[in-house]
């Protein structure tokens, strides 16, 4: 992008600006360091860093060596943070001293690593560590960048999934392109573009943005961290025309936009992957932003996300869209056999956007990945337009007395409710019938004002719903529990009960 756009902004980060020119000359300088500290193609390298000017100039770096780039969440700590360090196995870390202190367990950890580098070293007493600054002052008027093997790994994202085991998804280079392949076919993203990144970049959705700066040449505003507010004022002062989100970023910001009026009239789409909501929802999006299209969509870390997102002529927020069909996703039965529109089974994936596999975890990979697709455990249909709607976790259904319930048919009406802006049904324990439904809801309203909405709802769901469909107990919250990438936390809704 440096010799098509090079006096175009590539990025903002904190009120500074970084045209593509200037990125690609300080990635070159930095990958010319790396490359004399003895990071070579293959090489593994821990980024724990905040979103930063820092990261991004890392990833650009150590992509263009041909090594793999691992950054971890910049919220973990100590122990946790010291356990992936380990399965990772890596050449060398880049890290911020503001998230370490000298007692850390991470130093200990890294103290044989040939590349120890670090953001602001003052904080820290090892004298030992080399200091970014010393890095980025090289001469790198010598230095080519090699070429590229596709299948080599690019990238190692840990995501414990649906287990407490954290899993490391490896990506191959090619990998990072059916992404940005999805959103430009769909003519989402072009070079006019600009985009705001409230995501964390340690975590595939993050990383989408900085796959479509430098595979598009989209301008990317990045926040440190999410709020509120600060995502507003960027709208507003940097013209962003997309985002991608997720549930708790709308609903905050939905919330805060109660409180005063903002210009969002450059706005012309914001994506959320990992919820369905409710009328009133979107109609509050829609008073917010009356030109944007709120857009839904669907992907997996494994399978190079997104998989599938709406169309901006769409209408159907239900569903996330129709797959392009070199994205190979099916609907199948136990058998892995094909189901007809509108019946129910797991959603599976194969093509070019496939993980290499969980690293060093051949067993978990040879559960998961199944005569080269992907069976994602989620549940799915499409219906006879070929849209894909999401229906939730194989593992949350719940079983009334041998009956099974999808979470899914009773957040439906729930969700047509006008009073209902969030909710979650799930599974728990029941002496007679193995397991009843609890409904977790979210009031469209403050939560003093619940009196009598239990009975209420209750009698709305008999109205619609199959009697062993309807929820036993209704819950009352302000917020559902939510993963860092937004996913809601089932298990904490049953523990609770």
């Amino acid at each position: 992008m440096a010799s098509q756009h090079p006096d175009k902004r590539a990025l903002f980060f904190q009120g500074q600006a970084y045209t593509f020119v200037e990125l690609e000359q300080e990635a070159r300088r930095l990958a010319s360091a790396l490359q004399a500290y003895g990071v070579r193609a293959g090489d593994r390298i821990v980024l724990y860093l905040r979103n930063s000017y820092e990261l991004v100039l890392s990833l650009l770096a150590i992509w263009g060596l041909g090594a793999c780039a691992v950054p971890l969440d910049a919220r973990l700590r100590d122990r946790g943070l010291a356990k992936l360090v380990r399965l990772a196995r890596p050449r060398g870390i880049i890290f911020d001293s503001a998230l370490v202190g000298d007692e850390s367990e991470l130093l200990s950890e890294v103290r044989s690593l040939p590349l120890r580098a670090v953001v602001s070293p003052a904080s820290l007493s090892d004298s030992s560590l080399l200091a970014w600054t010393k890095l980025l002052h090289r001469e790198a008027a010598n230095f080519v960048w090699p070429d590229i093997d596709e299948e080599a790994s690019s990238l190692i994202i840990f995501t414990s999934g649906s287990t407490a085991s954290p899993k490391g998804v490896e990506w191959s280079f090619r990998n990072l392109d059916p992404g940005v392949r999805v959103i430009t076919e769909m003519g989402l993203v072009s070079s006019s573009d600009v985009l705001l990144c409230g995501l964390p970049l340690s975590h595939s959705g993050g990383l989408a943005y900085v796959q479509l700066m430098i595979g598009v040449g989209a301008t990317l505003v990045l926040m440190r961290e999410f709020r509120p507010l600060e995502f507003l004022r960027n709208i507003e002062q940097y013209r962003v025309s997309c985002s991608f989100i997720v549930p708790t970023m709308l609903h905050l910001l939905l919330r805060q936009c109660a409180e005063r009026r903002w210009n969002l009239s450059s706005l012309r789409w914001l994506a959320v992957f990992g919820a369905s909501y409710s009328p009133d929802t979107l109609a509050q999006f829609r008073r917010l932003a009356p030109r944007a299209k709120l857009l839904n969509g669907y992907g997996l870390t494994e399978t190079s996300p997104p998989n599938s997102i709406s169309s901006l002529e769409s209408e159907n927020f239900a569903s996330v869209g129709k797959p392009p069909s070199w994205v190979h996703l099916r609907v199948v039965d136990r058998a892995g056999q094909d189901l007809p529109p509108n019946e129910i089974g797991e959603v599976v994936i194969g093509g070019e956007g496939l993980m290499k596999g969980y690293f060093e975890n051949a067993d978990e990979t040879a559960r998961v990945m199944v005569n080269g697709e992907f069976h994602t455990g989620d549940l799915g249909s499409f219906d006879t337009e070929g849209n894909l709607y999401v229906k939730g976790r194989l593992k949350d259904v719940i079983n009334v007395g041998g009956l099974l319930v999808f979470p899914s048919e009773v957040e439906e009406v729930l969700l047509s409710h006008p009073e209902v802006a969030e909710c979650a049904a799930v599974g728990v324990s029941d002496q007679l019938r193995g397991e009843a439904i609890k409904a977790v809801v979210v009031p469209s309203h403050p939560m003093s004002s619940v009196n009598g909405m239990r009975e209420k709802l209750t009698a709305y769901c008999r109205e619609r719903l199959a009697p062993y469909q309807v929820p036993r107990e209704i819950e009352f919250t302000d917020e559902l529990p939510r993963s860092e990438v937004g996913k809601t936390q089932r298990h904490k809704l049953q523990e609770s009960q």
